[in-house]
């Protein structure tokens, strides 16, 4: 190679230029060059060499993984951190929707309504993995990232614009539900409505959703989780009072309830269509695949990339299953208090009287738990929009190839020995940086931050609060209209 040092010279530089996502390349510019002839580069070797010539490469690539990996929480069992997760997971799941699910399954009978609860349920796990399997791959940790790297950058802002849609529709949504909640709690004017809405989104709604990271939920979304067991739990007492006024025996109870569920096995009307009117509301049950690649980033990672696709798996099969439990409960219960006469949305099936103080209680919860969903709308929201204002650097493989080939046209030599350094290079710094980020995964520090979130430096304070402002005050705003 010593024929071409000026040619060796500048492809020395397009590979300082060929950098991977959260890689830093060792500079080859100045490698030593092996006389003519010499055998092909070993791997190994490679390394060596290119370490003991660039001491600094180590450091660098040290300080680069320390830039864009954030230091985890060791003195917390990985186990510790999958109850948040499944708190997160489930919030984003469970919300005003479980409200419609006993007169869907109605709709659709029960033998369908399972049907389309367990497809809907497996939909769920099958996607959630998918994504989790591209975020591991790519080091990304957005949904709109994964469909540019997967898709093209025409795909991800259509998805841009149908999850900014999609989030603040529910979110209005959501808004509208705490008005109702409260009203049939309280009997209160119209005007007196918007006051209760307004000072709920102002005091819950809204610095909830002012919250930079989905871990800072958790505490919320338990008691979210909570909130709708509880209106489980009411449903049940009421079925049981419910029966006893009837004048049944304790011992008929779930005779009489069998009974009332055979009457709906098949769908309302005998017919297809009302099997349709109920897909979208059980589809609708078991969305949250916005919020999947935040809480899989900012789950630490414990035992390597593998250990954290596991545990998210685990995360995923506990929340689906927890989701999916509470659907099934509270649906076979208003069916069987109510039968026939089960309403789009349960809570209307209930006349609050002044003894009804368990219902009281469970009305108030579920609109605590729509309160602790609202921000989880809002979340996914932000990023689209603050991704769709800020250039963010290509994180794809830049290499000028025209430009190589012209260089290496006509010298094999140099050709092979481009590859040599090339491939030598990739090969050493992957090893290199894995011993890395294990040893950072080692260390002790208080701060469980996402590994691959490329943005934690580019962060704004100023920009985060006035996206944030923008998405609640337009849900909000739409709501009261």
């Amino acid at each position: 190679t010593t024929d071409c040092p000026m040619k060796m010279d500048h492809m020395s530089l397009v590979l300082k230029r060929r950098k991977r996502p959260n890689e830093s390349m060792p500079d080859t510019s100045t490698v030593t060059r092996r006389p003519e002839g010499h055998a092909p580069v070993d791997n190994e070797l490679a390394a060596a060499e290119i370490t003991d010539q660039f001491p600094s490469f180590e450091n660098r690539t040290m300080s680069d993984a320390s830039s864009t990996t954030a230091s985890t929480n060791t003195n917390r069992n990985t186990l510790s951190h999958i109850p948040g997760a499944v708190a997160n997971l489930c919030s984003a799941t469970l919300g005003a929707g479980i409200l419609a699910l006993p007169y869907a399954l109605y709709e659709a009978g029960l033998i369908c309504g399972s049907i389309l609860l367990l497809s809907s349920a497996w939909g769920t796990i099958a996607s959630i993995q998918v994504l989790v399997t591209a975020c591991d791959k790519y080091n990304i940790a957005t949904y709109e990232r994964v469909v540019e790297e997967l898709l093209g950058k025409r795909a991800r802002k259509l998805v841009e614009i149908s999850i900014l849609l999609f989030c603040l529709g529910t979110a209005v949504g959501y808004v509208i539900a705490v008005g109702d909640v409260v009203e049939r709690v309280v009997e209160m004017s119209p005007s007196q409505k918007r006051m209760a809405m307004s000072f709920v989104w102002l005091c819950a709604m809204l610095p909830l959703s002012c919250l930079r990271r989905m871990q800072s939920l958790q505490c919320a979304s338990g008691v979210g989780i909570a909130s709708i067991m509880t209106l489980l739990l009411a449903a049940t007492v009421h079925l049981i009072q419910h029966e006893h006024t009837d004048d049944t025996e304790t011992h008929d109870l779930f005779a009489s309830a069998s009974s009332t569920l055979k009457q709906f096995l098949k769908p309302a009307d005998g017919g297809w269509l009302a099997v349709l009117r109920a897909c979208p509301i059980v589809f609708f049950a078991f969305s949250c695949q916005v919020n999947v690649c935040q809480i899989y980033d900012e789950l630490p990672n414990m035992g390597g990339p593998e250990a954290k696709v596991r545990t998210m798996k685990w995360v995923t099969w506990l929340a689906v299953g927890l989701c999916g439990t509470l659907y099934t409960s509270i649906s076979l219960v208003s069916l069987m208090d109510f039968g026939e006469n089960v309403m789009p949305n349960m809570l209307s099936c209930y006349t609050l009287t002044s003894k009804e103080t368990l219902l009281h209680i469970a009305f108030l919860a579920m609109a605590l738990a729509i309160v602790m969903a609202f921000p989880l709308n809002i979340f996914p929201a932000r990023v689209s929009i603050t991704q769709m204002i800020t250039k963010h650097p290509c994180n794809s493989i830049a290499v000028d190839d025209q430009e190589c080939q012209q260089l290496l046209q006509g010298d094999e030599e140099c050709e092979t020995r481009y590859t040599e350094l090339e491939q030598a290079n990739e090969d050493s710094a992957q090893p290199l940086r894995s011993q890395l980020l294990a040893q950072e995964s080692s260390m002790t520090n208080d701060n469980t931050e996402s590994l691959y979130s490329e943005d934690e430096e580019d962060f704004q304070a100023g920009q985060h609060v006035a996206v944030t402002l923008l998405l609640a005050g337009l849900a909000f705003g739409f709501g009261l209209v």
